[in-house]
């Protein structure tokens, strides 16, 4: 039984990488080595997560990092990251208590801005 899958699509300029089920070891390492093998020319990578039920903080750091590797190496203009929806479920039990902004998609650019700032909804990857 396969606790994730990582998926990669290919545009002329841009990729976008997918992965579903858990982000752990298995689903950073994949997402590592396809980040490595990205062709040349590539400029935009997008990493979807919405698939994802799980995320291992430390996994997560490992794909960020790999990303910013990528994009420092290869002068990437961007990396997108999209994130999952907070479940009803747990949204209800928040809001009962505070609530926090929620932050869903976020876009890793130049290093003068932070890792965490937000990227507008009608962000598409120009290919």
């Amino acid at each position: 039984m396969e606790f994730c899958q990582v998926k990669l699509e290919g545009h002329a300029r841009g990729m976008t990488i997918y992965i579903t089920g858990f982000l752990a070891d298995v689903a950073a390492t994949r997402v590592e080595a396809m980040v490595c093998g990205l062709r040349e020319g590539t400029s935009v990578v997008r990493v979807d997560l919405r698939g994802v039920e799980i995320i291992d903080p430390t996994a997560f750091v490992r794909v960020a990092r790999s990303l910013n590797r990528w994009r420092d190496l290869k002068r990437g203009r961007h990396v997108l990251i999209q994130f999952p929806e907070r479940s009803s479920q747990a949204a209800q039990a928040t809001r009962s208590s505070f609530s926090l902004p929620a932050r869903n998609t976020l876009m890793l650019h130049a290093p003068s801005l932070d890792i965490f700032d937000p990227v507008p909804e009608r962000v598409a990857l120009h290919c």
